[in-house]
């Protein structure tokens, strides 16, 4: 394979590891919003829990161990849905990790294959130039 069709294909690499590692990013943002939506639900049934049992009456308390039962069950869930969400994204932070290492290393071989082109380049323009010096000097 020749140097540019080499450097081609390296930087169609490069671009398409940047990109499912951008792809991937976004996706983690998206579940630490949903981690964070899920915490501060949470939080919300824990101050109502507290809130709504603190000025508890006469009249309420038959209904108190359904409501206690029933509060706890939402906040039980919530966390299992945060602890869910934390499993996804840590899969996907390792994924994001691994993709960076990918590109850094497309990037790093992409960096040295341009670098020799560029040597290379640069050594037969010199010769190129010897050559016409020395037929200029024939003359």
């Amino acid at each position: 394979m020749s140097e540019s069709r080499r450097i081609r294909a390296l930087d169609v690499l490069e671009r398409l590891r940047r990109h499912e590692m951008e792809v991937e990013a976004r996706e983690l943002g998206l579940l630490r919003g949903r981690i964070a939506e899920q915490a501060r639900h949470r939080d919300t049934l824990k101050a109502r829990l507290v809130d709504e049992t603190h000025g508890l009456t006469l009249e309420g308390a038959p209904y108190l161990a359904d409501f206690l039962r029933s509060m706890r069950a939402e906040i039980a869930a919530a966390e299992q849905e945060i602890a869910k969400l934390e499993q996804e994204a840590e899969r996907y932070e390792d994924a994001v990790r691994e993709r960076y290492a990918e590109l850094h290393s497309v990037s790093a071989v992409l960096s040295s294959t341009r670098a020799r082109a560029a040597r290379d380049r640069d050594r037969r323009e010199a010769q190129r130039m010897e050559e016409q010096v020395l037929l200029r000097w024939d003359r």
